[in-house]
């Protein structure tokens, strides 16, 4: 099968790591793959199998892009077009729809965002939903009903590590104004107070964004005060393996979240709209359906979130323990290899509807 991936950005975040993944798992899989693209450091993570184009998706250009997307299409005879987020998917809707072949869109975000335009819900054939909250609240739109599947994101499996420093807390995220407001707090005021009780403790941080340089002031300011290196930022790095299979313990949802589960790490799913319990065997499947965001519940606010990493430092022998079970768990049900065959069945099926 000639698959084509389409997705404007493709630096760190979740999508992006995504379809970096699932075009891997793909290629390995024997068909030949292509990604249309904005130039972004996931290129590093792709295999020499997987082909690789620029293209610059901005609305002002958008009958030029059109052009050229429908000329390659033609030139590279692909016969489904997997589209990620609104520019992707907006242009692959309408590519799809004048070369008659088949359209798949994941929706990463909210629908509303993602399929603003009528063009996109109209013309893809198939909508796939990483989240199952998002899936039902949306089930009652005419454009939804009958073309939508769920399937979570897939990840590269990591290994558990023998050398796990449990008093190393790690947050990975994009470092956008979001973010930064969280994480603000995370150094300046909990991490802080925990490394009173807890004189092991380090915080380690992990991506990039518009708000790395402020961040790195204010990191500078703790770490001066501490007399030492208490909270580390990393920036961007290709390959978060070793940092995440070292953690004691992983903040972050999504993506982040599954990668930690995946090595025996606790997991606190948290980010700047909500704050959920740890992740452990009784909630599991409710957090795997919501792609391991804690949607429902409240925003995090400095007691509450230091609470529960208290409670993480003085009990972390249990935290591991439970973390170990569900590793086995995600393995089998969400590695890259298993999700890239469900995501195959669903192109083998929009391709004999088509």
């Amino acid at each position: 099968m000639r698959i084509l991936y389409l997705i404007r950005d493709f630096n760190f975040g979740g999508a992006e790591n995504h379809v970096s993944e699932l075009a891997n798992s793909m290629a390995g899989m024997g068909n030949e793959v292509f990604i249309l693209s904005m130039h972004g450091k996931q290129e590093e993570r792709l295999t020499k199998a997987v082909h690789f184009s620029v293209l610059r998706m901005f609305g002002i250009l958008l009958p030029l892009q059109i052009f050229y997307l429908c000329w390659f299409i033609r030139r590279n005879r692909i016969e489904v077009l997997h589209a990620h987020k609104r520019s992707g998917i907006l242009l692959g809707s309408i590519a799809g729809k004048i070369m008659r072949i088949p359209v798949v869109a994941t929706i990463h975000g909210r629908p509303r965002h993602d399929l603003r335009s009528i063009l996109a819900r109209k013309y893809t054939n198939r909508f796939i939903f990483v989240s199952k909250r998002t899936m039902d609240a949306n089930s009652a739109n005419r454009y939804f009903s009958g073309k939508s599947v769920l399937i979570h994101n897939g990840i590269s499996l990591i290994e558990r590590n023998s050398n796990k420093v449990f008093e190393q807390i790690t947050y990975l995220s994009r470092i956008d104004k979001r973010h930064f407001q969280l994480i603000s707090i995370l150094v300046k005021e909990i991490i802080p107070s925990l490394a009173n009780d807890f004189t092991d403790l380090t915080f380690h941080i992990v991506g990039e964004g518009p708000y790395y340089k402020l961040l790195a002031k204010e990191v500078s300011k703790v770490n001066l005060k501490a007399g030492h290196e208490l909270c580390v930022l990393h920036g961007y790095v290709p390959e978060v393996v070793e940092i995440v299979s070292r953690s004691g313990l992983l903040l972050g949802v999504g993506r982040c979240a599954m990668e930690g589960i995946s090595c025996s790490t606790p997991v606190l799913p948290v980010n700047n709209k909500y704050l959920g319990d740890f992740v452990n065997p009784e909630n599991y499947n409710v957090y795997e359906e919501n792609n391991f965001v804690p949607v429902g519940q409240g925003p995090p606010d400095p007691a509450s979130l230091e609470s529960r990493l208290r409670d993480y430092l003085a009990n972390q022998d249990s935290f591991h323990t439970c973390a170990g079970e569900l590793s086995g768990i995600i393995k089998k049900r969400l590695s890259i290899a298993v999700i890239a065959g469900m995501i195959s069945e669903v192109y083998s099926l929009v391709r004999s509807i088509k």
